[in-house]
């Protein structure tokens, strides 16, 4: 029997994908044209925060490092805020930090060799981004902390009552516990058994 032919993707669902990626491109270039130059010469200082690409060399500025700063202060209200206008309020804040920091520069991104001031849509959208992300990384790891500490704590435990159990006192019971559980049939007798039986064990 042959293969089954691959479904072909429909031509709908083409042009959509087409159509977004146009449209993407499109408010790219919307946001490029926004933005405005600095005199030439011009370079950031310490307070300014780059935006684009820039890999580590760009994450290592220390404008970038005193943005991730920023963000982090703003973390645990971005955590509690119950609606979208208490987070757009928490960027707006970050944003007036940052400007304030540097109020001749401020969030500045290349193109070219020329530098220019970041379109506001841009900064919002960049700060909420951050904001999400550091959200996601902090809760992750809280999670995998707790979740660590806690297989750490039952592995104590089971370790704990592993060595009980093979103390000669408590073999004993246990052996006892098994006969009992072939001889008796009745629940109630047998739940009592059980009970005493226990009591015994945490007295050891």
């Amino acid at each position: 029997m042959g293969a089954f032919p691959l479904p072909r993707r429909s031509n709908k669902i083409a042009n959509m994908q087409k159509a977004a990626r146009k449209t993407k491109k499109n408010d790219e270039s919307s946001l490029d044209s926004k933005m405005k130059p600095f005199p030439e010469g011009w370079v950031p200082g310490d307070k300014d925060v780059i935006c684009g690409r820039g890999g580590k060399s760009m994450q290592k500025h220390p404008g970038n490092q005193f943005y991730r700063d920023t963000i982090e202060h703003f973390l645990p209200l971005y955590a509690n805020a119950q609606c979208k206008l208490d987070k757009s309020l928490i960027v707006s804040s970050v944003v007036a930090v940052v400007r304030d920091a540097s109020p001749k520069g401020g969030f500045v991104r290349e193109e070219n060799g020329q530098w220019y001031e970041a379109s506001e849509l841009l900064v919002r959208e960049r700060i909420g981004a951050s904001l999400r992300d550091m959200l996601h990384t902090k809760y992750s790891s809280s999670t995998k902390s707790k979740k660590k500490r806690r297989k750490q704590v039952q592995d104590k435990i089971n370790e704990e009552v592993e060595e009980i159990l093979h103390r000669q006192e408590c073999k004993e019971i246990v052996g006892q516990l098994e006969k009992i559980s072939k001889e008796l049939d009745d629940d109630n007798e047998l739940q009592e058994a059980f009970n005493k039986a226990n009591r015994e064990l945490l007295m050891h």
